[in-house]
């Protein structure tokens, strides 16, 4: 499962906010600018074909290497041509006024999915620099979202624009474990070098959770207005959007290694290395109450071919220690340790991402996890 845990816990933490969050007044659109808000609705509803990946495992569970998730894609690549122009039409606006309702939200969720698999079926075609594109048709998407326009579902609102970051943010995972990156101007299919380290900064620079809810509720912790909304909503929001800015930094950290491999010709030895020619430092994990930074291994022969599997990690407060999965390469969340233990049971080892693409060579067996070495 992808993004789908984050999304259910967000969508239960919107349902629990609903009545509890006090309405603003929401601020006109100008009449002369075209309204990204009614631009995305109107992307949405041109949508014919759902998208493949969302909770469909069972397509995928490799995608884009998996022939029926390709085939799914192709069908939604084929319908979707007004779809995709409408959302690229819309990120070239950069503010924009929601309605006060609620409609649009479960649409635009559809929306980023649909873009993301777009971007995923252009990766399989080679046409990298393409997909970013439409990552980036995405991003901004939540970037409009989350922004300090008032509406009367705004924490609401901000919440879907996370569902729809962490989209972007796996999209970009998996694009990237793949990347081929160019400094040519001339070659308009591999990723710009200077895209990625834009990219980079971008997804690094993604706002804590606490300073977003400083500006939604007016107020710093502590406050009448953050004790209004209740202790236990608020860390529960908190806990969610800061799952979803580990999955930005994660996406960052991967493609500021592959930057570093294409300009060393090798993966960093560990992420100092990326300081400072492609992050300004090694950021430090939100998921385990920044205690501590997001760690990084290189695993020498790990891959089924016989080559190096890097991987970039975050602590997350894990209970049994640290275990990485070896039945499936991982580039999202993901809440199982693979086995037919009963959830209660199974490992709780943190959270591991694949900065380089691969497939299992057949079917694990005996234990799907191995403790960090």
């Amino acid at each position: 499962m992808r993004i789908v845990a984050i999304a259910a816990a967000v969508a239960f933490i919107a349902g629990s906010s609903a009545n509890r969050l006090s309405a603003q007044e929401a601020q006109p659109a100008d009449a002369s600018t075209p309204s990204a808000a009614v631009m995305y609705q109107v992307a949405a509803g041109q949508i014919t074909v759902p998208s493949p990946s969302w909770g469909d495992d069972h397509l995928s569970p490799y995608r884009p290497d998996s022939p029926a998730w390709r085939t799914a894609a192709a069908a939604q690549w084929n319908a979707g041509e007004p779809v995709r122009s409408a959302a690229r039409k819309a990120r070239a606006i950069t503010d924009t006024v929601w309605p006060d309702d609620a409609l649009y939200f479960e649409p635009c969720r559809q929306l980023a999915s649909n873009l993301s698999d777009a971007a995923l079926y252009l990766d399989w075609q080679g046409r990298h620099a393409e997909a970013v594109e439409e990552v980036r048709d995405v991003l901004h998407l939540a970037d409009l979202l989350q922004e300090q326009r008032p509406s009367d579902k705004l924490v609401e609102r901000i919440l879907y624009g996370a569902i729809i970051r962490a989209i972007a943010a796996n999209s970009l995972e998996e694009i990237a474990s793949a990347v081929p990156l160019t400094n040519d101007p001339r070659n308009d299919r591999d990723l710009q070098l200077a895209v990625a380290h834009y990219l980079i900064a971008q997804l690094l620079a993604t706002r804590k959770a606490v300073d977003i809810l400083d500006d939604v509720y007016g107020g710093q912790p502590g406050s009448v207005a953050w004790i209004s909304h209740g202790k236990a909503l608020n860390q529960q929001i908190i806990n969610s959007l800061g799952r979803v800015r580990t999955e930005c930094i994660f996406s960052a950290l991967s493609l500021a290694c592959h930057v570093f491999q294409s300009q060393k010709g090798r993966w960093p030895a560990d992420l100092n290395e990326l300081v400072p020619g492609v992050i300004p430092s090694v950021p430090i994990d939100p998921w385990s109450d920044n205690t501590g930074p997001f760690g990084y291994i290189i695993l020498a022969g790990r891959l089924p071919g016989g080559g190096d599997r890097p991987l970039l990690y975050c602590r997350c407060n894990s209970p049994d220690g640290l275990f990485f999965r070896i039945d499936a390469p991982q580039y999202a969340y993901y809440d199982s340790d693979g086995s037919d233990t009963p959830f209660a049971m199974q490992k709780h080892g943190g959270q591991f991402r694949d900065v380089a693409r691969w497939q299992p060579a057949g079917k694990t067996t005996g234990p799907t996890t191995r403790p960090l070495p």
